[in-house]
């Protein structure tokens, strides 16, 4: 078998699961006789994920430009505020990508929450593949669906919003002289395989020949004994940014629930307070979470989909926290399939509202379902053929 170089792009999105992803896969890549090198945008944990394994990684060109302080409503939104606010920064991205893929020349570009990259080898005549968890690369639309469909937008204001950005975009790629679009949408019209389930999906059902399944690697991380007691086994991985996580933890501990939990970055002070409310045991480094997964009954998280996959596939039931949108996006289709409870907020005290009926059945729901979700082996398994697939190795 001929050896080919993959090179992974990673430029939007933080925590592990990005770059544990990349790991897992060019491990495997690398087990069949490939090279592998990696741009991403977060290189903290590199030398612990990348190292290892001999890949070489280099620092995603970023934009410094246009930060906005209000919530998304569409991916052009979410583009603005990553260069795409201004056609000289773009343009200033755009040729950096390609200079780094040229250099590189990889025989297959893997963008992966990557849409500058992907737009640059695609625009560049590269072959390349885009990896999504369901968020990133909706199916083209026109307009492209709001990311708040819980709060409904006029059809025009989303179309303003993509044809602002369509008009960077295109004056970007004149710069350098490449194709350009001729409607927001193109941008997504793209060579893209998704880590996720269609049912999970965070737009609906479709392409369900392109849906592999999530993939992720080993489990490392502490091994930790559970609280003593006779109460339900909940595994809590909550941060301090969140209004309602004290609250969340608390409900939980008052409903008599012995609860493990990742904790990174929270204060001494309510660590101290959550002892005292019942049987917990805390740590702020990451825990071993597939030994954990076989051992709890409940997982409460902020929805991010590393932890919710994990979760579905070893039949857990999830109380969720969401922080921001692709979270609650995960979130309402978890809780759409009777997997998850998203607790409500009380009108008048803000106080946090579980529906106890609604995490039971969850709890029956979660265990009947995961056998039909596969396993992450079978999906890294498909994964590994489309990609040696799109180099014309058989």
């Amino acid at each position: 078998m001929t050896a080919k170089h993959f090179v992974f792009c990673w430029e939007i999105g933080a925590d592990l699961g990005h770059i544990t992803q990349i790991a897992t896969i060019a491990q495997a890549l690398q087990e069949r006789g490939h090279r592998v090198s990696a741009i991403i945008k977060d290189v903290t944990h590199a030398v612990r994920y990348l190292k290892p394994l001999g890949i070489d990684w280099y620092q995603a060109p970023q934009s410094s430009g246009f930060r906005s302080t209000k919530p998304p409503l569409n991916h052009a939104d979410i583009l603005r505020g990553k260069g795409y606010d201004n056609s000289d920064r773009l343009a200033g991205l755009l040729h950096a990508w390609g200079g780094l893929l040229r250099l590189l020349k990889a025989d297959l570009v893997i963008a992966e929450a990557a849409p500058t990259a992907a737009l640059a080898a695609r625009s560049a005549g590269l072959p390349y593949i885009c990896l999504d968890s369901g968020f990133f690369s909706p199916p083209p639309s026109s307009p492209m669906p709001a990311l708040r469909s819980w709060a409904p937008i006029a059809v025009g204001e989303l179309e303003r919003r993509e044809a602002q950005t369509l008009q960077v975009i295109n004056a970007a790629l004149g710069q350098l002289n490449f194709h350009q679009l001729t409607q927001f949408s193109e941008l997504f019209d793209l060579n893209t395989y998704w880590l996720t389930w269609p049912e999970l999906n965070h737009f609906g059902k479709h392409s369900p020949d392109r849906h592999l399944g999530p993939i992720y690697g080993k489990s490392a991380g502490l091994v930790m004994d559970w609280p003593e007691g006779a109460g339900a086994r909940v595994f809590a991985y909550l941060k301090h940014s969140h209004s309602k996580s004290f609250s969340m933890l608390e409900w939980c501990l008052r409903q008599g629930y012995r609860v493990m939990a990742y904790l990174p970055s929270w204060p001494e002070s309510l660590i101290q307070k959550l002892k005292a409310l019942g049987a917990i045991s805390i740590s702020p480094e990451p825990v071993d979470l597939q030994r954990v997964l076989a051992d709890c009954d409940l997982v409460v998280c902020h929805g991010g989909i590393g932890t919710v996959s994990r979760s579905l596939r070893a039949g857990k039931p999830l109380l969720l926290l969401p922080s921001h949108v692709e979270q609650m996006r995960t979130t309402r289709v978890a809780e759409t399939l009777r997997l998850a409870v998203l607790p409500a907020s009380n009108a008048q005290s803000g106080a946090l509202e579980i529906n106890v009926q609604s995490l039971k059945r969850a709890c029956q729901n979660a265990e009947v379902y995961a056998p039909r979700l596969g396993t992450a082996e079978a999906s890294l398994v498909r994964l590994l053929a489309v990609l040696e697939a799109q180099v014309g190795v058989c």
